[in-house]
């Protein structure tokens, strides 16, 4: 038997590397549908951490904007509403607080009147959001008065953030 020369080991090992690289183009082309797949959800997970990211940076801009409010409280709504809508007495009672972050707690106030100018309710709810912080109506019930035309009973649900 002839014994190879130097050609024809170069020849040989040219053709071992030319098979595994054929073999693994194969190997590459049977994984690439579920790579794909794989690489396609870390993509979509990469894109919802984005938007999750983005909405935590609006939530932490509107803490730093209630922590650079002059007062850490809204103002005393029964006060408010005395001074502002002497004509039409209120019962003001609070309501459930809750932690909101931080040091903050959301307070809740039950406001009701037995007999308001329906235009009143909405001076009212103008003046409320316009404190800072605000006051922020989360619920309420209005429902014509009985004595008096153009007037409402109402009960009104404010929240304001407190520290």
């Amino acid at each position: 038997m002839k014994r190879p020369d130097k050609e024809s080991g170069w020849l040989i090992g040219g053709m071992l590397i030319f098979l595994v690289g054929v073999a693994w183009t194969f190997s590459s082309l049977q994984r690439y549908p579920a790579e794909h797949r794989r690489i396609e959800r870390k993509r979509s997970d990469l894109q919802e951490i984005i938007n999750v990211q983005r909405a935590q940076e609006q939530e932490l801009a509107a803490v730093r904007l209630f922590d650079q409010l002059p007062a850490p409280r809204p103002p005393d709504l029964a006060a408010l509403i005395r001074e502002q809508l002497p004509d039409s007495p209120a019962e003001v009672r609070q309501r459930e607080t809750h932690p909101a972050w931080d040091a903050w707690q959301a307070h809740r106030m039950e406001v009701r009147f037995e007999s308001i100018p329906v235009h009143e309710i909405g001076r009212l709810l103008t003046l409320a959001e316009q404190q800072r912080p605000p006051w922020r109506l989360v619920e309420g019930n209005i429902r014509a008065a009985e004595d008096r035309p153009e007037s409402a009973r109402a009960t009104l649900i404010f929240e304001g953030l407190m520290k």
